[in-house]
């Protein structure tokens, strides 16, 4: 599992991946928008290549995709 933390103090949890790149295992430093992370994987009983991505704030796991849809499709 990959973990990061935002500059706003979101947690993003990034799991199922093959590997971790190197400069991201390797240091705590801040990474730029768009950065290689990894690469996807095909961990557990899945049945494809996937990841798994996890917001938390303040200790709880966010729904972030209900905020999106409900944000898109609201009037």
């Amino acid at each position: 599992m990959l973990t990061l933390t935002t500059e706003f103090g979101f947690e993003v949890r990034i799991m199922h991946m093959e590997d971790v790149a190197d400069p991201i295992r390797n240091s705590n430093a801040r990474n730029a928008a768009g950065a290689f992370l990894g690469s996807a994987g095909n961990k557990g009983l899945s049945t494809g290549i996937h990841t798994h991505v996890e917001v938390v704030s303040f200790g709880e796991t966010c729904e972030i995709l209900n905020s999106i849809l409900s944000d898109k499709f609201s009037d």
